[in-house]
């Protein structure tokens, strides 16, 4: 089963690239070669939506050998995918007990194997006995958005321009119960998946090509705007930032610094519709060569211990190659504050040719700065 699956979905499978700040971000999109099967575009939805139920499927029989199909919400489920699809977490999951309704599944599945090991009826499920514990019923909402939403954010990776209406949800069901069963429905196994999978990509580049096109022309028009702005400074690059906190520490140093320094960085991304798509908290290391044009740029600007907001046009970003929910020719927005740099990785230093005054600086410059 899993060898089908893999055959059915290889023509959809594009390279991942991370949302985070990797340079190289050519992703290898599949081609939609021509085959002679006719397949409609409803028919191509019905034949992948049952495929990725079984995938689905067939991945939770591994993990959880006990689980039903019963055990999955299905309105839940879909929730979850759209959201995964947005890069979205719902508010109200954000506040569940996950690792307490995680243990309830746990230990229901562990219920369940112990009956069938001993030949005994299972008995209703029972009530939770730990006050700590959710309710099944509140641990199945739980584990049927969780699962949709880290289906739905596998799928925006692979198939960027896919929405929650591509899915059929009756076929996504009936293949989680083919999965889980270790069956497959004779009928689809009938299907030309090559002919499918030519279809989904043929449609999910037509829709990223119009995207890239208006991604482009909006971000053009913001940074017109934007650059209007008091504060707002326009670089020679057509790198736009405006500092909102000053830092008092050292900046770049072209005669001092190599290209591959190591700069530490707070920072959360955003796109110009508010849609935030990454984002760290604490400081976050990477090579100054590491990073998209428009955000190595500013990190050499930036005093050390300074707050800046940078806008960046999308050439200066991922430009058409932009990964999972950024998309193609996307600008982007980073609030972004430089905490300090250190020594390139593996930097290695001869005490006999470098002087000690150039040792202490390395050294001091490998502790984050004071602001």
């Amino acid at each position: 089963m899993k060898t089908y699956i893999t055959y059915a979905l290889a023509g959809l499978a594009a390279a991942t690239a991370p949302l985070c700040m990797a340079q190289d971000t050519t992703a290898q999109r599949p081609t939609a070669a021509p085959h002679k099967t006719q397949v409609t575009w409803e028919e191509a939805k019905q034949t992948m939506s049952y495929l990725l139920g079984l995938q689905l499927g067939g991945s939770l029989k591994y993990d959880l050998q006990a689980v039903q199909v019963a055990d999955i919400d299905e309105t839940t489920l879909l929730n979850g995918i759209a959201d995964g699809l947005r890069n979205h977490v719902a508010p109200e999951m954000q506040q569940k007990d996950v690792a307490n309704c995680l243990q309830v599944i746990i230990n229901e599945m562990e219920r369940r194997a112990e009956a069938e090991a001993s030949g005994k009826a299972l008995a209703p499920i029972p009530a939770t006995t730990q006050s700590h514990l959710p309710s099944w019923a509140e641990a199945k909402q739980v584990f049927s958005y969780l699962i949709g939403q880290q289906l739905g954010c596998s799928l925006a990776q692979e198939l960027t321009e896919l929405n929650i209406d591509d899915i059929d949800r009756t076929k996504l069901m009936q293949g989680i119960a083919g999965g889980i069963a270790e069956q497959i429905d004779p009928q689809m196994q009938e299907k030309d998946t090559q002919a499918v999978a030519a279809i989904f990509v043929a449609e999910m580049d037509t829709r990223r090509e119009a995207k890239a096109v208006a991604n482009k022309a909006e971000g053009e028009a913001f940074l017109a705007e934007n650059g209007k702005k008091e504060g707002v400074v326009t670089t020679a690059s057509g790198l736009q930032y405006k500092v909102l906190t000053p830092g008092t520490g050292r900046t770049y140093d072209e005669k001092k610094d190599t290209p591959s320094a190591i700069a530490q960085v707070i920072y959360e991304g955003r796109k110009i519709d508010g849609t935030i798509f990454d984002a760290q908290s604490s400081p976050i290391e990477f090579p100054l060569n590491g990073v998209v044009p428009g955000f190595s740029e500013a990190l050499k600007l930036m005093p050390v211990g300074s707050e800046w907001e940078i806008y960046i046009p999308s050439d200066l970003a991922y430009g058409a190659n932009g990964p999972g929910v950024i998309g193609p020719n996307a600008t982007l927005i980073f609030k972004m504050k430089l905490v300090g740099f250190k020594a390139p990785r593996g930097s290695m230093l001869n005490p006999i040719q470098t002087s000690p005054e150039e040792m202490q600086r390395i050294i001091d410059s490998a502790k984050p700065e004071q602001n």
